[in-house]
């Protein structure tokens, strides 16, 4: 997720630790996100720790028909781990309620929200550790806080 990270001179070289620390997760966690080396085709960008884990939509489309489905092939404790730090983010993050409300606004379930959160918080940790940035919420929930407010 281009954008969602800011970078300055203090910032570049910033640490695992301290990224995942300021997403709320263990620096294990992070590093198991972003070097997934089991995985025999490696997807492009922010699309790799988000399909891994299960919380991409799978998109099928056919004439007339289309469905947007979850994946049922996943890391299943990955999985579980993006869907519970997602949850917990609720409350400490006002960005991530925003996101969260507009997607139950949406129409999506309790689930598919909280996966829809989990799926862009993925994306966020992986464009900021792979180029060394420190995570920033307001740049990455510009448009959802100032609606919020």
């Amino acid at each position: 997720m281009p954008g969602c990270c800011r970078a300055s001179p203090t910032t570049r070289g910033v640490r695992l630790r301290d990224i995942a620390a300021s997403l709320g997760i263990t620096e294990r966690s992070a590093y198991g996100i972003v070097t997934d080396r089991r995985r025999p085709v490696p997807l492009p960008g922010c699309q790799r720790p988000p399909a891994y884990a299960g919380t991409a939509p799978i998109t099928r489309a056919s004439g007339k028909r289309h469905a947007v489905t979850r994946r049922l092939v996943r890391n299943k404790r990955l999985c579980q781990a993006g869907y519970l730090w997602a949850f917990s983010l609720l409350t400490a993050s006002p960005g991530a309620r925003a996101h969260y409300d507009k997607r139950r606004e949406h129409g999506d379930s309790h689930a598919a929200a909280n996966r829809h959160l989990a799926n862009r918080y993925f994306g966020i940790l992986y464009h900021c550790l792979q180029n060394h940035q420190a995570y920033d919420e307001t740049t990455a929930f510009a448009v959802g806080l100032a609606s919020a407010a």
